[in-house]
């Protein structure tokens, strides 16, 4: 053997290009393809960039190679080339559903949730029956933003259940959009058929749990809420929630172990309680159904009386102009209609004598910076951020939390306003 021959076969190992790359796969794209599939079933994730990366050179029309060379920046964070690459590949084959179902993958993680949106309607129109893209549809919808569709995320979470009936995640989504948008009885079916088939899922006893209560079905709610906390003990939400509902059933029960109960401070009498509120949102007309956040009052309209703005992350922002104790939605009239925040607050940070607005918002539903609105006196609201310099920055979500896991959101409650 010459020392050229040495050489190459040195460098053919360190490579590592030797048995189980693809020098040792004939110089056929589709050979080469599978190949590259193999090396990522065994996680040679470098070699299978590679091979994918071979099969183009050889054949600049392969969709599959484009597709798994995609997913694989799209793993790195290499977005750029990741889009290019799907680009290209939806260019070319335009009627296949697996790149604009990567594509919406990589517009979700950007933030651009609309197109996002857009192509996950294109796979479904593709292939009607892909549950991945109605989970992805469903979530998009449900998220609380203006994208939020209650009733489209419910139809794309029914849909996925159909189509997989064990799909544990869609039916348990499903139960939370009934919930949401005040379906006792739809989220009520949802978590009793998921708790069949998982009959220890904490969540969905929880939820169960909370949509009996609501309809007052008080004994049947304590059982669900019990099961849920004598499989979390240390879930104080839950706690509570079965000590409200076994309250309407005349207390704690004498079998309840003191793991499930919580003892309250006991609080010395009032005497004579000369305060009583009395609630008026009905007749007020403010009691719109969501899950309701910060609000603000304040004189926005320079009429001498106070006008309510609220937030609710699955109803968006509100708006009431007061007008003698009856209030009237002005939230498309005054420009304030935008994604709901976390908190609120009306100031004169521009010293014109108006209150301007200001909402806050946490990061927990995805990335949002906050916002500031300049009032022109007449209670109509103009966008300043950026002319105001206002830092666009955001907290990121809470990494703890993941949705339908042990910490779920609450149903959906009418927002409430009592008067004296």
């Amino acid at each position: 053997m010459s020392w050229k021959q040495l050489a190459i076969g040195c460098w053919v190992l360190v490579s590592g290009w030797g048995l189980g790359g693809y020098a040792a796969v004939a110089e056929v794209p589709q050979a080469l393809y599978e190949e590259g599939l193999r090396a990522l079933e065994s996680q040679r994730i470098l070699q299978a960039e590679q091979l994918f990366q071979r099969c183009l050179e050889l054949d600049t029309t392969f969709y599959d190679a484009y597709v798994s060379l995609a997913r694989l920046h799209f793993s790195r964070n290499s977005l750029d080339r990741a889009d290019s690459l799907l680009a290209t590949a939806m260019r070319q084959q335009p009627q296949r559903p697996e790149a604009p179902f990567e594509c919406s993958k990589l517009l979700s993680r950007q933030g651009r949730l609309e197109e996002a949106y857009a192509q996950l309607k294109k796979v479904a129109e593709l292939e009607p029956r892909t549950a991945a893209a109605y989970m992805g549809i469903g979530y998009l919808r449900m998220a609380p933003n203006q994208m939020m569709d209650l009733r489209e995320a419910g139809e794309a979470f029914a849909k996925v259940h159909e189509f997989e009936p064990q799909n544990h995640e869609a039916l348990f989504n499903l139960g939370q959009v009934c919930l949401y948008q005040g379906n006792g009885d739809a989220a009520i079916a949802a978590f009793r058929d998921l708790l069949a088939q998982r009959p220890e899922n904490l969540s969905a006893h929880y939820q169960l749990g909370m949509a009996l209560y609501l309809k007052g079905g008080y004994s049947e709610a304590a059982a669900e809420l019990r099961r849920a906390v004598e499989l979390a003990p240390r879930w104080l939400t839950a706690r509570w929630a079965l000590y409200l509902a076994y309250k309407h059933l005349g207390g704690y029960p004498a079998d309840l172990p003191d793991s499930c109960r919580m003892e309250l401070a006991t609080q010395p009498a009032l005497g004579e309680v000369r305060v009583r509120f009395v609630e008026v949102a009905a007749a007020t007309r403010v009691d719109r159904l969501d899950l309701g956040r910060g609000s603000a009052w304040a004189d926005c309209d320079g009429d001498g009386d106070l006008d309510l703005f609220t937030m609710g992350h699955f109803a968006g922002n509100a708006l009431y102009r007061n007008d003698g104790g009856v209030f009237t939605d002005q939230t498309e009239e005054a420009g304030v209609g935008e994604q709901a925040g976390m908190g609120c607050t009306f100031a004169d940070y521009d010293n014109d004598g108006d209150p301007d607005l200001y909402i806050a918002r946490n990061g927990w539903y995805g990335k949002a910076p906050n916002t500031l609105f300049q009032n022109d006196g007449r209670g109509h609201f103009i966008e300043v951020s950026a002319q105001a310099a206002l830092p666009q920055r955001w907290p990121g979500r809470f990494r703890g939390y993941r949705r339908g896991c042990r910490h779920p959101a609450g149903p959906q409650r009418r927002q409430c306003l009592r008067r004296l």
